[in-house]
């Protein structure tokens, strides 16, 4: 006969760690001897920026065997997100009484009829996954449990996304280039970060035109496609202002983005008036240039360093060349024909 169902919560021990993720102490929670879809409880990850705490929740439940051995066993919880997160969920089980074959399923979903399927819960490594605030559910089911029950262990932790990765850019003294240095939280369980030119969404971080994507090719690992590598010290350098989206891989394949701005760089050639390019002129003219960004650092006439208001009379052909601080270079060509 099959026990009379249960729900009981307990308190996490405030030891319990689930590194490198930080997130408050949570509720345990167990279930036993479900047989038919049951919610066991409601937890929420309470992942605001005053906690410190490194802890996990973890959801426990007992799948034991059934009378009727053609049914399906399961049990389920949901937990909530009250912000997008990046979410890492490990597991385990272990089977009660005698060490009969099991194949027990752990699956999250993101609707509470769990037909939404968002991650397979794996009993050897932990799986790392972007997840957007809401409710998720965790079942765990067997269909032919061939032994007196299992227990299964899963738990969670979890990380604000705009506290997992997050960049800042200070410019040069010339307004020339800026350095965009990264931080990211995921520890060692980043594989790579990259950033691309433009603004790009989260339903585009897995998109082959814009990103690098891991290829299979026999038992190696490469990488293909067009993104740029954060190199080492996780800094890299541009010269463009505009917004870069920057994306971490983690070990497992879960990808995660925001977006960056740079501003204040100098991307403008200098001002020149007094003088057209390729236009033809029968008196004298005057040469005045300006730059609003970086400021003048040369200007040369024919090769010759000239001031801003120089007057030029002798007929002849002529070539201004005026750079800024940030190298943005302006020329002009012009002739004087009397």
């Amino acid at each position: 006969m099959i026990n009379t169902k249960k729900i009981a919560a307990i308190l996490l021990a405030a030891g319990l760690t689930c590194n490198p993720y930080n997130i408050p102490s949570a509720t345990l929670i167990h279930a036993e001897e479900a047989t038919i879809y049951e919610q066991a409880s409601v937890v929420s990850i309470d992942n605001l920026d005053e906690y410190n705490t490194k802890a996990s929740i973890s959801w426990s439940c007992e799948l034991m065997f059934p009378e009727d051995m053609h049914k399906e066993v399961s049990d389920y919880a949901s937990f909530t997100l009250k912000k997008d997160s990046i979410v890492k969920i490990g597991g385990k089980y272990t089977v009660i009484g005698n060490n009969f074959s099991t194949s027990p399923d752990v699956i999250i979903y993101s609707n509470e009829a769990r037909t939404v399927k968002k991650l397979e819960v794996s009993f050897s490594d932990s799986k790392t996954v972007y997840l957007p605030a809401g409710t998720y559910y965790i079942e765990a089911k067997d269909k032919r449990l061939l032994n007196p029950g299992v227990k299964i262990d899963i738990s969670i932790c979890a990380l604000s996304a705009n506290k997992a990765l997050s960049a800042v850019s200070n410019q040069d003294k010339n307004k020339s280039k800026a350095t965009v240095t990264v931080t990211q939280a995921l520890g060692a369980d980043i594989e790579n970060i990259q950033y691309v030119y433009g603004a790009y969404g989260e339903k585009d971080n897995t998109n082959k035109k814009i990103w690098k994507t891991p290829v299979s090719k026999g038992s190696n690992l490469y990488y293909s496609h067009i993104a740029t590598e954060v190199a080492s010290g996780n800094t890299f350098t541009v010269k463009k202002n505009g917004t870069y989206t920057i994306r971490v891989i983690t070990k497992d394949g879960a990808a995660y983005s925001i977006q960056h701005k740079v501003k204040g760089l100098d991307n403008t050639a200098p001002q020149i008036t007094g003088v057209k390019n390729g236009k033809t002129y029968k008196k004298a003219v005057t040469i005045r240039f300006s730059d609003k960004g970086s400021g003048i650092k040369s200007a040369k006439l024919n090769g010759k360093t000239i001031a801003s208001g120089k007057k030029v009379s002798k007929k002849g052909k002529y070539t201004l060349k005026v750079t800024d601080k940030a190298n943005n270079i302006k020329t002009v060509k012009f002739k004087i024909k009397k």
